[in-house]
């Protein structure tokens, strides 16, 4: 599996686009399928704006994906 072949133990997913909320139906099954412990995190669109604004700029240039 995914979990044990990449030794993961948890995923956290950043919504930083809006309209991916079709995901949190699918958590769950994906959790229990998998053993992975998965976080869906809505918060920097309610803080910093959608796409492209400065909080999704800011996390991008501090992981180094920005030129």
């Amino acid at each position: 599996t995914a979990k044990n072949s990449l030794e993961l133990e948890s995923i956290i997913i950043v919504n930083g686009h809006g309209g991916n909320n079709i995901l949190l139906d699918s958590i769950s099954r994906i959790e229990e399928e998998t053993g992975l412990k998965i976080l869906f995190n809505n918060s920097i669109i309610e803080d910093e704006g959608p796409h492209a604004c400065t909080g999704e700029l800011s996390m991008g240039a501090f992981i180094g994906i920005t030129d």
